[in-house]
């Protein structure tokens, strides 16, 4: 399986602390022995320029505005055979969701969906989405 993961962070200093991560993530991935994984470095809602157009499973970490449309078309378009989607806003999750699951040209089910208490006695939440193809 071939994996692509974009973080995005809307920071102002979000570049640095991103390829540190970035950085720290290749690092594991040699010391694990894994070579199926490939990472974008910028905010994903600019352009979504990849050059291998196919991947199993794209995961998507997007800012409190989630995804937006033409991020979601590109996705779509790489046809990956599923969507993990790590979200702290369950209002844009949700339409986030729905352009994946429910318009016209979606192929997309929601699998499962999972709440993760990160911020122990405060309202945030992070949710995790599962999406595959059908």
């Amino acid at each position: 399986k071939d994996f692509l993961i974009i973080k995005i962070n809307i920071k102002k200093n979000w570049k640095k602390s991103v390829d540190k991560a970035i950085t720290n993530a290749k690092n594991n991935m040699k010391i694990n022995g894994i070579s199926n994984a490939e990472f974008i470095c910028k905010d994903v809602n600019d352009d979504l320029s990849i050059e291998k157009k196919h991947f199993d499973i794209v995961i998507v970490d997007p800012p409190r505005k989630g995804l937006e449309e033409k991020v979601i078309s590109q996705i779509k378009e790489i046809k990956p055979e599923k969507i993990i989607y790590v979200s702290c806003d369950p209002a844009t999750l949700s339409r986030d969701i729905d352009c994946f699951c429910h318009k016209e040209d979606s192929s997309y089910t929601l699998k499962r969906v999972v709440n993760v208490d990160m911020f122990p006695h405060t309202m945030h939440i992070e949710t995790i989405a599962l999406m595959s193809r059908e």
